[in-house]
């Protein structure tokens, strides 16, 4: 029967091994989460963004609100835009590779459950750079950027607080989590059989 300890050891070793790797290769994986905060960003709220561009692994997000808004006359004519560091929503992806690759199977089983475990994350990051740019003209830019953000977007100023919280706080460590559990419950029930035993009622 497999260790507990044995496994978290092997978790231990595999995490540095993972955020090195994804660090290293942060370019590559930051262009699907440009694309979805793109579609995401200038496709629901138009009137507010304008684009979402990769710029090396940070995000550039581009709005249609004149800088003037924010009360810097000398910048009036311009549009106003912000980098964003979509790596702070991403780690799952690292501590996702690290569990999969601590767990029992085969090399290539591995590396497709890495990558479908990555396609699954994608849309949890773009969920957090969005929410990261719509709490900065909310809140970030001044009373004259949020009014218009507001007005562009809709969204009440606590939605926004809480997708916010619920994007950077949450969901980066929760999902892979899940998403791990849900590829190895066979694994699981077998490293702690307590969590796979059916429950037994106290007789009557």
């Amino acid at each position: 029967m497999p260790s507990i300890k044995l496994f978290l050891l092997k978790v231990t070793l595999w995490l540095p091994v993972a955020f090195g790797a994804w660090y290293y290769l942060s370019v590559m994986h930051v262009a699907p989460i440009a694309w979805l905060s793109d579609a995401g960003l200038a496709g629901l709220f138009p009137e507010v963004f304008s684009g979402v561009r990769q710029s090396g692994n940070l995000l550039e997000i581009d709005t249609v609100i004149d800088a003037s808004a924010i009360g810097n006359t000398a910048a009036a004519g311009g549009t106003i835009a912000f980098d964003i560091n979509p790596l702070i929503f991403g780690y799952g992806l690292p501590l996702l590779t690290g569990l999969i690759l601590a767990s029992p199977g085969e090399i290539e089983s591995k590396i497709f459950k890495i990558l479908g475990g990555g396609l699954i994350l994608l849309p949890f990051q773009a969920w957090g750079v969005s929410f990261d740019a719509l709490k900065t003209v909310y809140f970030s830019l001044g009373q004259g950027v949020a009014e218009q953000a507001h007005q562009g977007v809709g969204l009440p100023s606590d939605a926004v607080a809480l997708g916010y919280q619920l994007g950077f706080l949450i969901l980066p460590a929760v999902t892979p989590i899940l998403v791990w559990v849900g590829m190895h419950a066979d694994f699981i029930r077998v490293l702690a059989p307590r969590f796979g035993a059916p429950s037994q009622e106290n007789p009557s």
